[in-house]
């Protein structure tokens, strides 16, 4: 899988991973291609900063894998399931990535976790 990632990824100048980078071994491999910025995510092993700021041609971009707390991701969700009423554990993800990063004069927030589609602006 590796050099299909390396094929796909020819010619870039950086990449950055938004988590469940699992083990070391993934950003070393990455970084032999380009250089690598990274966060950790939920399922990791490597210890990593959980929000990264990042510059780009002048542009200041937050990273964060985007995962949310034990309460809002598994417990509310089981204890509302268990009630027979809706679960929805995105529900104030968008306030909460903006509470994150408060202060941090960013023009754009990058997050992986959901596995979802999202723009908007704020």
């Amino acid at each position: 899988p590796y050099s299909a990632i390396a094929e796909a990824f020819q010619g870039v100048q950086h990449i950055v991973h938004l988590g469940d980078i699992e083990t070391a071994e993934v950003l070393e491999r990455l970084g032999r291609i380009a250089p690598v910025s990274a966060v950790m995510g939920d399922d990791d092993r490597v210890r990593l900063p959980r929000k990264r700021v990042l510059t780009f041609a002048d542009v200041r971009i937050g990273i964060t894998h985007g995962a949310r707390s034990l309460w809002i991701e598994r417990i509310r969700p089981w204890l509302r399931q268990w009630r027979g009423k809706p679960v929805d554990t995105w529900n104030g993800m968008q306030a909460d990535l903006l509470k994150l990063f408060e202060g941090e004069r960013v023009q754009a927030i990058l997050f992986g976790h959901w596995h979802r589609v999202y723009c908007a602006q704020h």
